[in-house]
């Protein structure tokens, strides 16, 4: 069984050459992730995660929020 965590933070300043007239862009993107993966015998695992990713900006178009589940199984032989 094995079982992992991770979290990234970043913040970003972009330029836009035909958008002289406003503010200069800028984005915060944040990543969660959990996954776990179980594995009974040597040649069978069972794979289970889930990410949570967010940005904002102050661009309206390009703000958004995502949730992904997956799974998976590995047969090796």
């Amino acid at each position: 069984m094995s079982f992992d965590v991770s979290r990234e933070h970043h913040d970003y300043t972009g330029f836009e050459p035909d958008a002289f007239t406003g503010p200069a862009r800028r984005d915060q993107l944040v990543n969660w992730q959990v996954s776990a993966r179980y594995t009974p015998v040597s040649m069978f695992a069972f794979d289970l995660s889930y990410r949570f990713e967010q940005r904002e900006t102050n661009r309206l178009l390009y703000t958004y929020d995502d949730r992904v589940i997956s799974a998976g199984l590995t047969l090796l032989f």
